[in-house]
């Protein structure tokens, strides 16, 4: 919890794109092998890795939550952590799901919108993948409740 409470570079939206299932880069090369010394964003994600809650991706560079049972501890985790971002982030994601069910389409869509202005830059706006990628991120507490769903 004390590492991703450390909001280098946007670490809370990190987290929640990690929750989403989205794999993130990370620049593991400038990391200090040490758990005192965090400089930014990528120094946090690299002790993540060595400690065994991310898995690394060499070929992409990219780092990604391995398996359901960490996945849940970051979800347990990020509820617990104090910072305003997060907490919105995951009421949000609570909210939508409520909204989803029960048929508030409306709702649905100005969030789903909101994110998307949010996160996507403008070029990749219209990007199937940008959607995706919102997606994944609109919905980061769905295993909290739905844990049938594939990742």
């Amino acid at each position: 919890m004390e590492y991703i409470s450390l909001d280098f570079d946007g670490m809370s939206k990190t987290i929640a794109e990690l929750m989403g299932g989205i794999e993130v880069p990370v620049n593991t090369g400038s990391f200090a092998n040490d758990l005192v010394t965090f400089q930014n964003r990528d120094d946090v994600l690299t002790l993540l890795i060595h400690l065994g809650y991310l898995a690394y991706r060499e070929e992409t560079g990219t780092a990604r939550i391995p398996n359901e049972e960490i996945r849940l501890e970051f979800a347990r985790t990020v509820r617990e952590v104090k910072r305003d971002e997060t907490i919105r982030r995951v009421r949000e994601s609570d909210r939508l799901i409520a909204d989803t069910i029960q048929g508030n389409a409306e709702a649905v869509a100005a969030q789903i919108e909101k994110i998307h202005r949010e996160e996507t830059a403008p070029l990749f706006y219209n990007n199937e993948q940008a959607l995706r990628s919102v997606i994944k991120l609109a919905y980061i507490s769905y295993k909290d409740h739905y844990s049938n769903f594939p990742y």
